[in-house]
């Protein structure tokens, strides 16, 4: 196996011999892989050289880059199917695709269904974040996820990362899109970090029900402020993704959203299933967001928004430039993720239930599922 390296078109690969190629790309935050066959001709295309590749690989590679309007508004499932790997039930299990690192515990939010619930204003062990970031790049990851709480609010603790990780792997920092930090920008930029927005409706009314802000003030102009801050990014080159999360209350709002972005000029956009917070506080803001209107239990509730998908999924189509994912809350089992908390531990959620569980650095895949984890970045194997 060897280590990520950034290629000169800025994506990042990783090769394992006998496998195959895992990609990340930072023009459109999405992964791919690509069979061994095919590993010499993607390294020579990524660093600008003599390549033989099908044009569908160089498409899906170009997702994202302004200067290749390829992109088709849908994308299939990344991870070619068995038929093109050799050995596609031994999957390379020494190092983690994606690190999500959970680097604040501080938000300016009080989401309803905040998956971080027992992470915000915890107490954590005071850290050296760069000693941490260096461990984490010992562990090899394709990328790594900065996120929170509201990892904005620790601006030199995000540039001290950044610092340290920028070009040795892909980067992707999770914002609520409410706070923008002019210093974090050039960055952001330098590091080709591609920036995750949470955004569940236009209707001020409706995001701030469902995502409000501590300071009940500034509910006025969230989405506003939300729409301001993604241009901004857009205008200086740095990629975004939105991120939706489906409950009974903004379940008929993903059309709208689906007509919008795109005059937004968004990289991407990835929609979810809501999932059971783990905070056992959250519950009742929880049960009020999902037994919303004529809905009575949470079982109803569940079912309606996965119909309100299936809908949408086979009726929409877009000739935008940009890519859709829609990734239903049961596809992947909950210990297929990968956690760093505030304080440097690993973890990753229980088999059965939300609550964190303890991993080691070792042992990764003892206890974090190995296949779901490879199906929750390049979908079902």
């Amino acid at each position: 196996m060897e280590i990520v390296r950034k290629t000169q078109k800025g994506i990042y690969l990783r090769r394992h011999p006998k496998f195959g190629t895992l990609i990340f790309s930072p023009f459109s935050g999405l992964f791919l892989a690509v069979a061994d066959n095919f590993s010499g001709d993607v390294e020579r295309y990524c660093n600008n050289k003599t390549h033989d590749l099908p044009e569908k690989i160089i498409n899906h590679l170009n997702i994202g880059n302004e200067k290749y309007k390829c992109a088709s508004f849908d994308v299939e499932n990344w991870l070619p199917s068995k038929e093109h790997f050799s050995d596609i039930d031994e999957l390379p299990d020494g190092q983690p695709i994606v690190l999500n690192w959970l680097i604040s515990n501080r938000c300016n939010c009080n989401c309803t269904y905040c998956y971080a619930g027992d992470v915000i204003d915890k107490e954590f062990a005071e850290v050296d974040e760069i000693k941490i970031a260096k461990e984490l790049l010992d562990m090899n990851p394709l990328a790594i996820v900065l996120s929170g709480g509201e990892p904005l609010l620790e601006k030199n603790k995000l540039k001290n990362v950044l610092n340290t990780i920028g070009n040795k792997t892909g980067i992707m920092l999770d914002t609520n899109g409410l706070i923008y930090q002019q210093d974090i920008v050039p960055l952001l930029k330098k590091y080709n970090v591609v920036v995750r927005i949470s955004l569940d409706s236009l209707l001020n009314s409706v995001n701030s029900k469902i995502r409000p802000q501590k300071d009940k003030k500034d509910n006025e102009l969230g989405v506003q402020t939300i729409v301001k801050n993604i241009l901004s990014y857009r205008e200086v080159g740095i990629p975004v993704l939105v991120h939706t999360v489906l409950s009974t209350m903004n379940k008929k709002h993903i059309e709208d959203l689906s007509i919008q972005l795109p005059l937004l000029n968004v990289n991407g956009w990835r929609i979810f299933t809501i999932v059971r917070p783990n905070d056992d506080a959250k519950k009742d803001s929880f049960d009020k967001l999902m037994k919303y209107g004529k809905v009575k239990t949470i079982e109803e509730a569940e079912k309606n928004i996965q119909k309100e998908m299936t809908y949408f999924e086979r009726k929409f189509k877009s000739e935008s430039h940009f890519h859709v994912q829609i990734l239903q809350g049961s596809i992947t089992k909950h210990n297929s993720v990968i956690l760093v908390m505030p304080d440097g531990k690993l973890m990753t959620e229980g088999m059965f239930k939300s609550a964190k569980t303890r991993i080691e650095k070792d042992s990764l895949f003892k206890k974090v599922d190995l296949r779901s984890h490879y199906e929750r970045y390049f979908g079902i194997i």
